[in-house]
């Protein structure tokens, strides 16, 4: 039988693997907060929660964020983490193809 010594942590080994918190709360303005909701109203509820934690994340040393970084860092974070899933648009529709093509 195996030893299960090596599956149980204790406290204050969990406390060292723990990533450390921030040492400053993010400021961000209502104006920041609310283009933030904009842009995670397109993603499924499911992947809205995770792109609010990555981009926690990717904000967690920042003191000052300008609206232009802040939106280029969640579009970013969107992109890399293909956050986004569009529907599908070819519904019964005509086909996409050019009018050179036909």
């Amino acid at each position: 039988m195996a030893s299960t010594a090596a599956a149980h942590i204790t406290k204050s080994e969990a406390a060292v693997e723990a990533p450390p918190l921030p040492s400053r709360p993010l400021r961000l303005s209502d104006d920041q907060l609310g283009a933030i909701m904009r842009l995670a109203a397109p993603l499924q509820p499911q992947c809205r929660d995770v792109f609010l934690r990555i981009l926690a994340h990717e904000l967690r040393d920042r003191r000052d964020v300008g609206d232009g970084e802040l939106h280029r860092i969640a579009a970013e974070v969107i992109k890399s983490y293909r956050l986004f899933d569009p529907s599908e648009l070819d519904s019964g529709r005509m086909p996409r193809i050019s009018k050179w093509d036909r």
